[in-house]
């Protein structure tokens, strides 16, 4: 394995994934521990925070532990793509950096829907006006962030 690449693929491109990852985790658990919070981030607020409902503080938590789980995989992935490049299965290595490249790409159709999802919450009637404005933000954010999600995905396809 050279210094400029692992499984054929930049370097560069690799240290951009880690950091999306890293988030994937640390947005994981902050939805776990602070449910209203989490839920703020992915761009549906609670409409009370101060007194949630339970379906609320239900859904926050299992969208933590989806983002949670999926970084884990993407870093284990990785991480095993290396061990079987450093031992010189390279047939091995393409094929689990085909899978992260996979689920980069299910991250995009992932980060699509929570567009879709932020912009249809903030369209429902009775929703607060702050609410709407800060879903419909958020759900900009989730459509400009597939982008580079798919690139990513792109390039691990590439190696």
């Amino acid at each position: 394995m050279s210094t400029s690449s692992f499984l054929g693929l930049n370097l560069a491109t690799i240290r951009t994934s880690l950091p999306l990852i890293t988030v994937g985790i640390m947005g994981g658990l902050y939805s776990l521990m602070v449910p209203s919070e989490g839920a703020k981030l992915f761009g549906t607020p609670f409409e009370n925070p101060l007194s949630p409902s339970p379906a609320e503080i239900a859904y926050a938590k299992m969208h933590g532990v989806r983002k949670f789980a999926t970084a884990l995989v993407a870093l284990r992935l990785i991480s095993y793509a290396g061990e079987l490049d450093a031992q010189g299965h390279a047939v091995a290595a393409k094929a689990i950096g085909n899978a992260v490249g996979t689920l980069l790409f299910a991250g995009t159709v992932v980060a699509l829907g929570e567009a879709w999802a932020c912009n249809r919450y903030a369209k429902r009637t009775g929703v607060k006006a702050e609410n709407k404005e800060w879903a419909l933000n958020l759900g900009t954010w989730h459509l400009i962030k597939a982008g580079p999600i798919a690139l990513l995905g792109m390039a691990w396809f590439r190696i």
